[in-house]
Order: structure tokens, then sequence, then C-alpha cells
């Protein structure tokens, strides 16, 4: 073994990163030389986690601790300049590499190499998996030759496509959906009867991810599952959708504007539909199960008597046979100013006040004013007047984004609180007001 110190402060430490390097050999869960009687061949190699991921592509995030060597040798130094000094790629050097045996891909992980009082060697690599069993090893190596290794075994079943979709028309329907990472082909199974697609209805193959149905009887229901398949096998049927031959195409071309502070709402027809429905809501994603129905609706529409948040729409056509899927989603926002925020609490923390309301959609931030009130005596203790306040309100806080607030400011008094909304139009009015006495 060859030591490069120049005092005896760094004697000491070696023989410590020695004694720790053995004790090392001792826990680790790596396989590697341990023939440590002088000094060679020291080390291991683990992996702490692992986590599978599938966007962009599949693949595993290992995680893991090395150390190898032969000899260790740091540079030359002097005093506290040796603890604190990082170790480089040839102080001992350590090289992580990983390879999915099971693919033969290969690479080198990332890696922060150890300081002198942080010996261990953290490394990370991203490795890409395939479908079914993958045989992963990782190798720590050292400039010596010197090397260690871990392995595990990485089990990847794509998931059925969650996003199945039935666009119905006279006399067939048409299945979409998206597709899934690591899935070579998909299954789609079909049956009259609900809750019997995948157990017992007719199945068909496929490599894309759409499937023209058609030759069917107008007014049959159809129940269809999906499901994605793989090299080693077939994942689990993804929920069970319905649709029914003859209902109307989905409207395509769905468009909003303003008038004053209503918004006008415009599609085109579809040729089977006897009626439309709107669907609101005032959050992204509104769809015919959480959006709110406006029914018998003809084109264009205007909607009215509107707040100042955004408002999201979808539009179906309907007949006889049943609704059609919905258009692809349309916005707007009417330029007035959003309602109050509601659910203000004032709380004291030490000597201070947290204040916490629920979230308006479609602001851009919040303001807070705070007055002083007079304190009154009651069973449960002190509470601000319901008078109201003795002196002027003031703004405490402006350009807040979160729905909270902390007051640094305050002292032994009775306060009141409110909070208002800014929409990019307007100002709301205030929130109901919400106080309490500061307790010293």
């Amino acid at each position: 073994m060859r030591f490069l110190y120049e005092n005896s402060i760094n004697w000491l430490l070696v023989l410590t990163i020695y004694a720790l390097g053995t004790l090392g050999i001792l826990a680790s869960g790596g396989s590697g030389n341990d023939e440590n009687s002088d000094g060679s061949n020291i080390g291991w190699i683990s992996i702490s986690s692992s986590d599978i991921e599938t966007f962009p592509t599949p693949s595993v995030s290992l995680r893991g601790t090395a150390f190898i060597s032969s000899e260790y040798t740091v540079h030359q130094c002097v005093g506290l300049a040796c603890i604190f000094g990082w170790y480089d790629n040839s102080y001992p050097g350590v090289d992580v590499f990983w390879i999915n045996q099971t693919t033969n891909l290969q690479g080198t992980a990332s890696s922060r190499y150890g300081t002198a009082t942080d010996w261990e060697h953290y490394w990370y690599a991203d490795v890409p998996i395939t479908s079914g069993l993958n045989q992963i090893q990782v190798r720590a190596t050292d400039p010596d030759g010197n090397d260690a290794t871990a392995s595990l075994s990485v089990e990847y079943i794509p998931t059925a496509p969650s996003d199945l979709q039935a666009n119905t028309n006279d006399g067939e329907i048409t299945l979409s959906w998206s597709p899934v990472q690591g899935a070579t082909a998909y299954t789609l199974y079909w049956s009259t009867i609900p809750g019997e697609a995948f157990s017992q209805g007719v199945s068909a193959d496929m490599s894309g991810t759409d499937f023209l149905h058609d030759g069917l009887l107008n007014g049959t229901t159809y129940y269809y599952a999906i499901t994605s398949r793989y090299l080693a096998g077939e994942s689990e049927p993804s929920a069970e959708i319905s649709a029914t031959v003859g209902a109307p195409l989905q409207p395509k071309i769905f468009s909003s504007s303003l008038i004053g502070a209503d918004i006008l709402l415009s599609w085109n027809t579809v040729a089977t539909a006897d009626t439309y429905s709107l669907y609101w809501a005032n959050e992204p994603g509104v769809t015919k199960k959480n959006g709110t129905p406006i029914s018998g609706v003809i084109s264009p529409y205007l909607h009215g008597g509107l707040s100042g948040l955004p408002y999201y729409y979808v539009v179906t056509a309907l007949n006889g046979f049943g609704e059609s899927l919905e258009s692809e989603e349309a916005m707007g926002f009417p330029p007035i100013a959003p309602p109050p925020p509601d659910g203000l609490v004032a709380i004291q923390r030490l000597q201070v006040v947290d204040l916490t309301w629920n979230p308006v959609p479609g602001v851009f931030d919040y303001e807070v004013y705070r007055c002083h009130a007079w304190a009154i005596s009651t069973p449960e203790g002190c509470e601000p007047s319901p008078n109201g306040c003795y002196g002027p309100w003031e703004r405490i806080g402006t350009n807040i984004l979160e729905t909270q607030f902390v007051d640094w400011t305050v002292d032994t008094f009775a306060y009141w609180y409110y909070v208002t909304a800014r929409n990019p139009y307007n100002t709301s009015l205030p929130s109901y007001w919400a106080g309490l006495c500061v307790e010293p």
C-alpha cells in the first residue's frame, strides 16, 4: 500500500478510510474480490433504488454507491486541504458501467466522486428496458483493473391504453386509443353484453391505434375493452366502454368568441344529429361526466350571466340512438372581475398569523388587507369586534401567487383580514373577513 501524505494528521485520516473500506465489504450486497490482507482489491458496488419510468421510452432509473481500490492514494496536500479536497477520477478512480443483458444495450453511469470525509462513490444511470424481464448488471472498476458487480432483474409489463374512445356513426363504430410505450400490438375485445367484452367477447389483434367496426345494426350497443401485447404476453384489460351504433359523429369544429361579457359558441352541423348539448366548467378537461350540462342548444349559442372566471366547453350531438363523443375543448374568458376568494382562515402561529383561502380559477395573483379592530371578551376568549375596524384598512400583501400568506408584522392586537383576487381584467370584491386576537 502506498501513501502520499506529508503530515501525521493525514496518516490518521488514511487509516480511518482503510477501516471504513474494510467494513464496507462486509456490509455490501455487490460482488467483488475481498483479498484485503495486503490492501488490494478492496471494494463493492450496491444498487440502492430502481424506479421504472415510461416516458419518453421505458427505462429504469438506478442509483447506488461503489468503492473500488487497490491503493488508497490521494493528492499530496497540507493540513485541512486533504479533508475537504474532492477525489478525482484517478484518485482512487471508480468508473461505473451498466449493461442490460436482455437487450445487450450498455453504457456509463453518471457519478459523483467521494471526498476524504465522504468516501463512497455515488452513481446513477437511466437504463433502457424492454417489455418483459430485463437482466441488468452494473460494474465498478478502478484504473488497476479491480472491479465488483451487482445485478438485478426488472420486469416491465406495458399497461392497457387508458383512453379508449368510440366514435359512432350510421352502421359503424370507430375505436381509437393512444400508443403504449413498450407495446408491440393491441387486442380489442367486444360484446353486446355489458361486463363480458374481455371474458366472453370477440377479439381482434392489430398493430395500429384505431379500428373501424362496421356492418353493424343501428341501435345496438357494443361494449369494448383493449389490452397491450408484448413479447412475453398481454397486459390486463382496460376499463370497459360502451357505444351505440347510429349515434351521431362528434362535432369537429368548435370555437368561442366574446360578445361583451358573454361567450358566443359555434360548431359544425352533424348530419345525423337531432340536437346538441353543451358542457362547461371553470377548469380545463371538461367532459360529459364532470361538466355542467346545457341541453337542447343550437349553434351559435350565447352563454351569458357569467363571472370573471375562465370557461371551458365541449359540445356533443344527439339523436334517437344516443350521444356522440365530446368535441375538442373551447375556452372563453369574460373581461370582468373575478369572484372574491372564499374560505379565508386566520390562525396564530407563535408571533405570526397564517392566512389561507381557496383558489380562484383564472386569477394571476391575490392581495391581502388588514385593519386593527376592537377586542371583545367572549366565553371562548378574545375576539375582534363585529363592528369592524377602528383604523383604516391597509394592504399588507400584493402579487401573492399562492393561496396563503404569513403576516409577520402583528402585535398583541385584534385584527380583521380580507383577500382580493385579480385576473387579467380587474380586481374582485373583498372576501369575507377573517379575524383573531393575537396573544402574547
